[in-house]
């Protein structure tokens, strides 16, 4: 879709593919609106989407403004995945869009348990 006067940039999280295919990204605005973004793996071939070196991506599009970011689960709970892999797509031919520094990312508290196995295999 195209929104007149609106300048757009899309970016991607990405973050491990396992235990994150019913995680939203939500994404908060200012005046409080939000927009719930699901992931998505891309396939490496037709035929093959457990390719475990891909990624679970969550794409994103947002003019300038001022935002925050958070992932949840099935049940609304806020989550933080294993890793996060932030990127931007180059800048558009227009003025207005977001930027690295528009987006906080609001992380859930940690508890002792959820440190105490850092290593995963």
């Amino acid at each position: 879709a195209y929104c007149t006067d609106v300048c757009l940039r899309t970016f991607y999280y990405n973050v491990e593919q396992f235990e994150t295919e019913n995680w939203k990204l939500v994404i908060s605005n200012t005046n409080g609106d939000k927009m719930e973004v699901s992931g998505i793996i891309e396939a490496s071939d037709n035929y093959q989407f457990t390719d475990a070196w891909k990624y679970m991506k969550f794409p994103v599009s947002l003019p300038a403004g001022t935002y925050t970011a958070e992932f949840i689960d099935e049940s609304g709970n806020q989550v933080w995945p294993a890793f996060i892999e932030e990127k931007w797509e180059n800048p558009p031919d227009c003025l207005g869009y977001a930027s690295p520094s528009d987006i906080t990312i609001l992380k859930p508290e940690v508890s002792g348990p959820s440190c105490d196995e850092l290593v995963r295999n």
